[in-house]
């Protein structure tokens, strides 16, 4: 491909005559058959010598092949192309002059979605440059749903729209209400009603993920409820009207309506249910009629003892469990759940958001890593005794842990002090860090190769780990907390591993066949030298977060694809997330502001 070099100038004439208008015209309504078409008039302007003109092309065809994050914070923008150490065009490429050449035409550009790219990459290198934020948010409200292979592109448009509107919270309440009624129209539309292909689901998501049009909640159920009884009626769309109940289910707790809810679960149930006996034909019915029927079980088993009894659920559980394997099952079902009296928690988070808020970016993270205490294990140890000295049932009830998917049980033995412990995270994640990375999110870009600077020739990471760690750290910074546990708990065993190799402690073992294989994480973390490494304390927290079965037991769940997708995102998540990132950070801020500044 023929282009000018990277450092051509770009004139305000060569904006006005490239002919991005007519070449616009050609595309789709979406980033990628853009940048095809600007690639391609690019090159033949560079063929008729018109360098200025090309660069203008090349530049907006290269800004249009970034793939699209809408709910990030700091990188809504990805590299469509990685090739080795070298990716495609990002925002950070830009030179100067390029993002001032942006900055002086964004406005003047006709077309919606190349305006709100354009304009993106000026907020989004000066968070100060409000005027550009509400240009994007203008643009994406613009943008339409037509071509139904192209309506993923608008929904991720209006979904942007929405978060950056959020973000500026007074200054983007006007755009904010007219981007919510233009989804709430699009989703109750005509064509929404009779269209099995529109994006009815996705459109009620984008509103439930940002809380909006919670006053038209009841509303919103009632029609994907509508939606999912015609995908059950056509008899082989059973799929499509769990994700319609889904969805329903979701609107109506928004609602605060649980006899609703109750209502919806048991429909979804039941259309599993009839959808696994249409699977009992062919080569593969045993595997697909068990699946969904695993499925309409755990729905069912979602209903309270009293709907269940009113409705003759119990019978039909019993018939169902007849075709699948009833022991572990039968645990789950004779628990009931109960709800703890309410704990206003907002002065917490309260203290806990003002504690970063309106810092410089080392600053604001030296306060977040070090606004909560480190766990004092002696002291829980100390509660625990208490508990148990006054109440010696509470002591019998803790001798058995048991999977609160499936009902294994997954542990005996004494669980106090990691009970008193796993109730301390959850308190410190809603109450303190949640809270505070929201603001630090919100006031600080804080990018991947930023984390790689906290990590890079940090000695508490083994040097051939650094780009994982520093991964892992990013990605929870994200909010992506699912991916980080993923990459933290073999990053953790590495780390663990490391260092007792430094201090000359062996990990590894000769099996019975004489091969010298390595120690599991929760071999190690038992070896003595660990708590003069990281500390009593620390250890404690390693082997409870993700080696014993009485806490979180991240290692072992990941290592087995034990991880539901509620639990990867959880509190155990964002804790062990935050524990790793705090001992990174004060380690880098340490070495890089010496002893005197040292933490």
């Amino acid at each position: 491909m023929s282009r000018p070099p990277v450092d051509t100038a770009m004139t305000q004439a060569d904006f006005e005559n490239c002919g991005y208008r007519q070449v616009m015209e050609t595309a789709l309504p979406d980033y990628g058959s853009m940048r095809g078409v600007l690639c391609r008039a690019a090159e033949n302007k560079f063929l008729e010598h018109k360098a200025g003109e090309s660069a203008v092309l090349y530049l907006f065809a290269d800004l249009c092949g970034m793939l699209f994050q809408p709910d990030s914070f700091n990188e809504p923008f990805r590299p469509y192309a990685i090739w080795g150490n070298r990716c495609s065009t990002l925002p950070d490429d830009l030179s100067a002059e390029q993002l001032a050449f942006i900055e002086s035409i964004y406005n003047r550009v006709g077309n919606n979605l190349l305006r709100a790219r354009l304009a993106e990459i000026v907020y989004l290198k000066n968070r100060k440059k409000f005027a550009a934020a509400l240009a994007v948010i203008k643009a994406y409200s613009a943008v339409e749903l037509t071509i139904r292979k192209r309506r993923h592109e608008t929904l991720k448009c209006w979904e942007r729209g929405i978060f950056l509107a959020q973000m500026l919270k007074d200054k983007g309440q006007e755009p904010l209400a007219k981007l919510e009624e233009k989804v709430t129209a699009a989703l109750f539309s005509e064509q929404a009603q009779n269209d099995e292909t529109y994006p009815v689901v996705q459109l009620a998501n984008i509103l439930h993920k940002r809380n909006l049009w919670l006053n038209k909640a009841v509303e919103i159920a009632k029609l994907l409820e509508a939606k999912a009884r015609k995908f059950e009626e056509k008899g082989t769309s059973g799929i499509e009207a769990g994700a319609y109940y889904d969805a329903a289910h979701q609107w109506y707790h928004k609602a605060k309506m649980p006899d609703e809810e109750h209502r919806i679960i048991a429909l979804k149930a039941a259309a599993i249910e009839r959808y696994a006996n249409t699977r009992k034909t062919g080569k593969q019915h045993n595997l697909a009629s068990r699946h969904f029927l695993e499925q309409a079980i755990q729905e069912y088993r979602k209903l309270s003892a009293n709907y269940r009894e009113t409705h003759g659920i119990g019978s039909k559980l019993h018939d169902l469990q007849v075709e699948l394997d009833k022991a572990n099952k039968e645990s789950l079902a004779s628990m009931e759940s109960f709800t703890l009296p309410p704990i206003d928690i907002s002065p917490l988070q309260k203290t806990a958001e003002n504690h970063v808020a309106g810092k410089t970016r080392d600053e604001a993270l030296l306060h977040f890593c070090n606004m909560l205490p480190g766990t004092d294990f002696q002291k829980l140890e100390e509660q625990e005794k208490q508990c148990t000295g006054e109440n010696i049932l509470s002591a019998i009830a803790r001798q058995v842990t048991i999977n609160r998917n499936d009902g294994r049980v997954t542990a005996r033995g004494s669980s106090g002090v990691a009970q008193l412990y796993n109730t301390g995270i959850n308190l410190n994640i809603q109450a303190g860090i949640l809270p505070a990375l929201f603001v630090l999110r919100l006031e600080h870009r804080i990018r991947e190769q930023d984390f790689y600077e906290f990590i890079h020739n940090n000695p508490l990471i083994p040097p051939d780990k650094e780009i994982l760690a520093a991964k892992a750290l990013y990605a929870g910074y994200e909010g992506d907390f699912i991916a980080a546990l993923y990459m933290l708990a073999p990053l953790m065993e590495a780390i663990v591993r490391f260092h007792l190799k430094e201090h000359k402690v062996p990990t590894t073992y000769l099996d019975a066949q004489g091969i010298e294989q390595e120690k599991g994480l929760s071999t190690l973390i038992t070896e003595p030298k660990c708590k003069e490494i990281f500390g009593e304390n620390i250890t404690e927290e390693i082997r409870l977060l993700f080696c014993d079965p009485m806490g979180a037991n991240l290692r072992n769940n990941v290592a087995h694809g034990l991880v539901s997708d509620g639990e990867g995102d959880g509190d155990y998540s964002v804790y062990a997330w935050y524990l790793l990132f705090k001992r990174v950070f004060n380690t880098y801020y340490n070495m890089s502001k010496g002893a005197e500044e040292a933490v």
